[in-house]
């Protein structure tokens, strides 16, 4: 276990080394990607589940408490990004599908690993993880809009379904984050950090490889 937890500090000490080299594993080895394509959601939720339990939760509810700076930053990401995206490609001679996933990806919510590395490299956790919640509620319905104002086409998604799964992605993160805060205290927290961070890089490895 002592050489696990070796393991594990080494990475979260060279978290960005550690994630560039998964980039690179993925696309030597697609294999390799191919296995861990159907474990993305397993990693997705760990990532989102080790985010809840290093961030303080005083944090969380002094940021709710002051929501300008978080509904600026959701309106900035869903709706301002893609109509800027959209201007800047004006009269650019580009492939109309990359066009289109260009637009789409400045319209969608940040990745569920933004929380996580926030805490790695020292950011506002708190604050990364109330924006990701927020915008990955609403990307079910602003994502379509989206696609069909700026790029004419319907994406024929279900929004509500796909708010669902959402929610039931978040909250089921958040029920465990809780628990698990319940069973241990801030000291333990504290002192755990290191391998938190550890395997939340291995997570991003995982998710880089397979994605």
């Amino acid at each position: 276990m002592g050489f696990f937890n070796s393991i594990l500090a080494f990475l979260a000490r060279y978290a960005t080394q550690a994630m560039a080299g998964g980039v690179f594993v993925g696309l030597v080895l697609p294999d390799l990607a191919h296995v861990l394509r159907p474990w993305l959601a397993v990693a997705v939720w760990g990532l989102l589940y080790l985010a809840m339990l290093r961030i303080e939760w005083g944090a969380l509810v002094q940021h709710m408490r002051r929501p300008l700076l978080v509904v600026a930053l959701v309106i900035w990401m869903l709706i301002v990004s893609p109509l800027l995206m959209a201007g800047l490609l004006m009269g650019v001679d580009l492939r109309p599908g990359l066009e289109a996933a260009m637009i789409l990806a400045a319209a969608s919510s940040s990745l569920f690993s933004t929380p996580t590395l926030g805490v790695i490299f020292g950011l506002d956790g708190a604050l990364l993880l109330i924006v990701l919640v927020f915008a990955t509620l609403l990307v079910p319905i602003t994502l379509p809009v989206a696609a069909l104002t700026l790029l004419g086409f319907d994406m024929g998604a279900d929004p509500l379904a796909m708010m669902w799964r959402m929610i039931a992605l978040v909250v089921s993160a958040a029920v465990m984050a809780v628990l698990s805060r319940r069973m241990m205290s801030q000291q333990q927290v504290t002192r755990a950090a290191p391998l938190f961070d550890g395997l939340s890089v291995v997570l991003l490895i995982g998710f880089a490889v397979g994605i």
